[in-house]
């Protein structure tokens, strides 16, 4: 009996690690993809005044849609896991969902007098934020709304589902972007609208097949969505301090002078392709084994928390060694292209080298 359960306990190891290995393999070719992306986007357009004014309007949509992310992954994994009440869970996302689309309906329609009151930059800078306001938070809202879809994935056992949909997605864009050679902003944003649209639907399709379900709820009174709330409140404190953080280095930056923005964000975008590649698929990974350990024994739950998180943090402090290393020459092999000058390959380096240090907070 006790050799059963150890080949038992064996082959769930294995398979475990198949699964993270996939997982693995499958986020390094996406975000390489997505990084290589953003190497075509800086020949083709510099550090200039269209792509600070895209990243001001991203910043200004993705401030809202990341609490949905914080309540899904704080309050909708862990009661998938738990098979909590369906009308609760569906109440809680028809709240969050419905809340932050009013929020961003409202920024859209403020999104000249956000540009007046936030920054001092001219006119040219304000009609290429109002003309790609509404773009930009659709392609920012449809893979956020798949987060929903993505906590369901990981509580049936199908990680890389999501992720081979999302790797597709970014082939075909990124296929396009090369095919153009040369495009504008605006050909820009539908390429990847049209991303994310695909996305969207493939992902949805995918979740429907395999059992997922949601309808529109409003079952206020009910216990468990009143539980549910009392511990999503407390996350918006934290998560709103941290994107207000962001926004400060984005204004900041986006008043400093023409292109400044544009650099930040391509330090973000590779120590995004690091907290997704690293912190992002472990946490994934092992999120659900912390809540169902954590359900069971809250002792045995507290060991296994802290025994990822020293693991983690090792992990990322080699990360950090490496980077610093290599990292200019790193960034000088990708961007220093086309319009995207040495000066400025050097203040991307600079700016991910700060960034990099800010990762073991992402872990805790």
């Amino acid at each position: 009996m006790k050799k059963l359960q150890y080949r038992i306990k064996s082959m769930k190891s294995a398979t475990a690690a198949k699964e993270l290995s996939w997982m693995m393999i499958i986020t390094i070719i996406t975000q390489f993809i997505s990084v290589y992306k953003s190497a075509i986007i800086a020949a083709n357009f510099g550090a200039c005044v269209e792509l600070d004014a895209y990243n001001f309007a991203n910043n200004l949509s993705t401030f809202f849609l990341t609490f949905v992310s914080t309540g899904i992954t704080t309050v909708v994994l862990p009661a998938y896991v738990k098979k909590l009440d369906k009308k609760a869970v569906d109440t809680f996302l028809t709240v969050v969902f419905g809340v932050t689309g009013l929020l961003l309906v409202i920024t859209y329609l403020l999104r000249g007098n956000l540009v007046d009151w936030l920054t001092s930059r001219d006119s040219t800078f304000r009609t290429y934020v109002c003309s790609t306001m509404l773009l930009t938070i659709w392609i920012q809202a449809l893979p956020a709304i798949l987060g929903v879809t993505a906590a369901f994935y990981q509580c049936i056992g199908r990680f890389n589902l999501p992720k081979i949909i999302l790797l597709i997605s970014n082939v075909g864009t990124t296929a396009l972007l090369i095919f153009l050679k040369e495009f504008d902003l605006y050909q820009y944003l539908y390429i990847l609208l049209g991303g994310a649209v695909f996305q969207f639907v493939v992902d949805l399709i995918c979740a429907i097949h395999l059992g997922f379900r949601f309808k529109l709820e409003f079952q206020f009174k009910n216990s468990t969505y009143k539980s549910m709330m009392h511990i999503f409140l407390p996350t918006l404190f934290s998560t709103g301090i941290y994107k207000i953080n962001t926004m400060i280095d984005s204004l900041i930056s986006s008043n400093v002078g023409t292109g400044q923005l544009t650099i930040l964000s391509y330090s973000n975008t590779i120590v995004g392709m690091v907290n997704v590649l690293i912190i992002g698929n472990l946490i994934t990974y092992v999120y659900p084994k912390i809540v169902e350990a954590v359900s069971n024994k809250k002792e045995k739950g507290q060991r296994t928390l802290w025994n990822y998180t020293i693991v983690f943090h090792i992990v990322v402090c080699l990360v950090l060694v490496g980077f610093i290393s290599v990292g200019r020459e790193f960034i000088g092999l990708l961007y220093e292209h086309g319009e995207f000058s040495a000066s400025a390959a050097t203040a991307v380096y600079l700016c991910m080298s700060i960034y990099m240090f800010d990762q073991q907070n992402n872990i805790v």
